[in-house]
């Protein structure tokens, strides 16, 4: 029978585990909510992919994007409960950041972490203006990505530790669910595993977690090999493979990338950038520079707190570090720096969400070290009390930006899509030409198309004149070098058009342009 003490303690622990998790659920929708249904345009192909789902059309969904495990569950959230679809992918932003959150404390823990540094790194993640203010209500496949790759790695650090068997299953199961939401995951379930495999271990169980190890890797390599044989055997197309052929053909984008883009820049860097005497340093210098992209990327992608906390360990705070633990958790981080270089060679882009996995693993390092620092208070020196107030300072800061309502601009397109809207006469007969596929959503008009080129879209319907069948027409034209030459052909073609109004968007940089037809 475990002893009363135990037991008090162990409710404790759950009690602050529902606390921070019902906090988590309320801020996600309180966020949701300041969003005013903002969406990105991988959001409003989701929604038209679960729409056709939920309707039967399966094939149709999947032929518009080849990964549509993330649309499925929109559409069976929205088939049992009857939100719209929308509502229903909301509903599973805020179930997968409370996930994500409960995996991080289970990590934390795992890292030697008690409560108190269980509330800074769940502060710490709130006051995150990227992960939370931004990125985490736009309702994208990343938030459950990041919350079954976490509880994964949870799972693979118990088995790292203990040598579970249970824990050996449950961390398969949840990184293959991770991969089904995005690609990368892939990565993990290869390269995780054999890595660690290199780090000597000290406990008994060695010999078992070894064996382990070594059986879950070979089965992936058999499997690989058994892929590889098949394809070279013409037996298969890769393309019918789908995204599963960016694994085999992941290597050979980033070769043609370099040829294509990467040279000529460093043609560029070395001709007219850096010149004499130090042209033989221009690969070098795009290099370095693409590298230190991703470095940056991913140590402030959580914020600056995190990053600052985690780089500020003392002998005491990594002491309190459990070992095995961090070393999974450097080998996790390493990894996701990885896949963030492999992005940049491939696309030649970075963004943010795709290097958030190593924003969680700093905050659960700096939890824990700012737990040591606090601890410490009493006998700091007084350059490790400024650490720990300037960073209590920025999160603060940024858990304010977080839930206070967006600034100015920030809905500049549903205010223009909601202004044209009140403006209707007939909203039966009044037709509407809007250039955005985004504006088109805002106004819950039928899905077309995504990533094409608005200018053009407006163009072709000016050529052929078929903007004049509308009463009102939605142009998005943000500031840049061509804009003026833009505003110019609108006023010489759009004849029966007046300008009525000018949405604008942060900074004025970004603009909606209403136009109204003349009577």
């Amino acid at each position: 029978m475990m002893p009363l003490k135990k037991l008090t303690q162990l409710m404790m622990r759950q009690q602050l585990s529902v606390l921070l998790i019902g906090a988590a659920v309320l801020i996600a929708i309180w966020i949701i909510y300041l969003q005013r249904g903002w969406v990105t345009s991988d959001s409003i192909l989701y929604f038209e992919m679960a729409r056709l789902i939920a309707d039967g059309q399966w094939q149709v969904a999947a032929s518009m994007f080849k990964w549509p495990f993330y649309p499925s569950l929109i559409a069976l959230v929205h088939m049992v409960t009857g939100l719209s679809v929308q509502t229903s992918a909301q509903c599973l932003s805020v179930a997968f950041f409370a996930t994500s959150l409960w995996a991080l404390i289970k990590i934390v823990t795992q890292l030697g972490g008690n409560q108190r540094a269980q509330i800074l790194a769940t502060l710490m993640l709130f006051g995150s203006t990227y992960i939370v203010g931004d990125i985490m209500p736009m309702s994208t496949r990343d938030q459950g990505y990041w919350a079954f790759m976490l509880l994964a790695l949870w799972q693979f650090i118990v088995l790292y530790k203990h040598g579970a068997i249970k824990s050996a299953l449950a961390w398969q199961v949840l990184v293959l669910v991770a991969t089904l939401f995005r690609i990368e995951g892939a990565v993990y379930i290869l390269a995780l595993p054999l890595v660690v495999l290199a780090f000597p271990k000290s406990r008994d169980n060695v010999n078992t977690i070894q064996v382990l190890f070594r059986a879950y890797v070979f089965f992936i390599l058999l499997g690989i090999l058994a892929l590889l044989a098949v394809i070279m055997s013409n037996s298969i197309n890769l393309d019918a493979l789908g995204r599963l052929k960016e694994l085999l053909t992941g290597f050979s984008d980033i070769e043609q990338n370099i040829k294509q883009n990467l040279i000529h820049r460093v043609d560029i860097m070395r001709d007219q950038v850096i010149g004499e005497p130090f042209k033989e340093f221009a690969w070098f210098t795009v290099l370095l520079s693409l590298f230190s992209i991703s470095i940056i990327k991913c140590f402030f992608v959580a914020g600056w707190s995190p990053a600052i906390l985690a780089l500020s360990n003392t002998h005491q705070s990594r002491g309190a570090l459990d070992k095995d633990t961090f070393k999974v958790l450097s080998v996790f981080a390493a990894i996701t720096w990885v896949i963030a270089c492999l992005i940049i060679f491939k696309v030649n882009i970075l963004s943010g969400r795709y290097v958030v996995l190593f924003g969680f693993v700093l905050i659960a390092v700096a939890s824990v070290t700012a737990e040591v620092h606090l601890q410490q208070w009493k006998h700091a020196t007084f350059s490790n009390r400024a650490v720990l107030v300037l960073c209590a300072t920025i999160v603060l800061v940024g858990f304010i930006s977080n839930v206070l309502p967006k600034r100015d601009g920030y809905h500049y397109e549903i205010n223009a899509v909601e202004y044209v809207q009140q403006s209707l006469v007939d909203s039966k007969q009044q037709a509407v030409l809007y250039t955005s596929e985004k504006q088109r959503f805002y106004a819950q008009k039928p899905y077309e198309d995504r990533n094409y080129d608005e200018w053009q879209y407006l163009v072709e319907r000016i050529e052929d004149g078929r903007v004049n069948q509308y009463e009102f027409v939605v142009i998005n034209l943000n500031l840049k070098a061509d804009s003026a030459a833009k505003e110019v052909y609108l006023q010489t073609h759009l004849t029966q058009f007046k300008q009525d109004k000018v949405f604008y968007g942060h900074k004025k940089k970004k603009r909606t342009f209403v136009y109204r037809r003349i009577h």
